[in-house]
């Protein structure tokens, strides 16, 4: 009888322990922005967005609208897929802490022809690697142009017409200074009371 409330009470306490660590994982996933694909709109019509939803100020930012008739990349990247493709690597490299600046510049892993592209990275001293790529600039587009789109964005989220891939594209100008803009007003989060840190109430000895 012993041995089996004993193994009762370690059932209890097993599922206390998973419930409290699904509880955690939740509070965190709700507590930090959260990017994805979905739609706005373009013309009267829904086209694929990158947005982000920041649950300090409850608002979904639009951060690139993705034209549904631009088949640059050909079909393997289509509108949708890239839309996609470009909010999960914006996730992935928030999560490792690395969003903090965007910045354009050339692809030093592609050794054959030069590529602009458009990468996140934590400092302006980080170098642009592969796992910061967030999506490639098109030969006509100028980066700072675009740059220039999203930090518009991220200066007046509410007033600012989103970033359009596609559309009305420039010269390339990859050659011209390297520019770095920060994100980190539309990605702050106001921390809880509960996730401040505790006073050490400790006496001194």
């Amino acid at each position: 009888m012993k041995r089996q409330t004993s193994g009762i009470a370690v059932s209890l306490l097993f599922s206390l322990l998973m419930l409290t660590s699904g509880c955690k994982g939740d509070s965190n996933a709700a507590t930090k922005p959260n990017f994805y694909c979905g739609n706005a709109q373009y013309l009267g019509k829904n086209a694929p967005a990158t947005i982000v939803y920041n649950p300090s100020a409850n608002k979904d930012f639009t951060i690139i609208i993705w034209k549904p008739d631009n088949y640059y990349f050909g079909n393997q990247w289509n509108p949708q897929k890239r839309c996609e493709q470009v909010s999960r690597r914006f996730q992935d490299i928030y999560d490792r802490d690395g969003l903090q600046y965007i910045t354009a510049t050339a692809a030093t892993w592609i050794s054959d022809r030069e590529v602009s592209v458009v990468c996140g990275v934590k400092s302006k001293s980080a170098a642009c690697d592969q796992d910061d790529l967030l999506f490639t600039l098109e030969t006509k587009d100028d980066p700072n142009v675009v740059l220039d789109d999203l930090m518009e964005i991220r200066q007046e989220p509410d007033n600012n017409t989103p970033l359009t891939r596609g559309v009305n594209g420039s010269k390339n100008s990859s050659k011209k200074q390297q520019v770095f803009y920060d994100l980190s007003e539309v990605l702050k989060v106001e921390k809880s009371p509960t996730q401040q840190s505790k006073p050490n109430n400790r006496g001194a000895f």
